[in-house]
């Protein structure tokens, strides 16, 4: 098995039971239009989704054997390695996260406002950790502007009642 690589093309005729699990779990995982990073014990990235080359501009040849931190911006690589380290001494599912302060950061340098779930799964070969990760960028706007247009009524309609 090749770290990190799907291959939907792949013909699956005459494999075995495990083979052919395997190969429909990482067929699921690249259709997922949310993208999924999976990180094992030592902290490094085994598996990455096409959603999250889409999201963040990387080949996953680029990003599988890195740590995680790599498409976190630098102001907050420390923080993010603190919380991966705490999370890894007491694994616990998290949904996924809305906080103002979770941002990737792309290949080119551009920051995204992101959401971020865990799901810890204990194996034969150590802990792994399932990280979806959803960029709401576009959502964060369009709640800046409807803020904006209302602020802009309430401020219309006091002046108008005024009069």
């Amino acid at each position: 098995m090749t770290a990190g690589l799907i291959r939907p093309d792949l013909d699956l005729a005459g494999a075995d039971d495990r083979s052919l699990a395997e190969e429909k779990f990482r067929l699921v995982v690249e259709a997922c239009p949310i993208g999924m990073v999976m990180i094992d014990g030592s902290g490094k990235m085994v598996m990455v989704n096409a959603e999250i080359e889409r999201q963040f501009g990387y080949l996953r040849e680029e990003l599988i054997g890195q740590t995680p931190e790599i498409l976190v911006p630098e102001r907050l690589r420390s923080q993010h390695t603190h919380h991966r380290e705490a999370f890894n001494r007491r694994p616990e599912s998290r949904r996924v996260e809305t906080r103002p302060d979770l941002f990737g950061l792309r290949k080119d340098g551009s920051e995204f406002a992101i959401e971020v779930g865990l799901t810890p799964m204990r194996t034969g070969e150590g802990l792994l950790v399932l990280s979806v990760i959803v960029d709401v960028s576009v959502r964060k706007a369009a709640e800046k502007q409807l803020a904006l247009m209302e602020g802009r009524y309430r401020g219309q309609r006091m002046s108008s009642s005024r009069f």
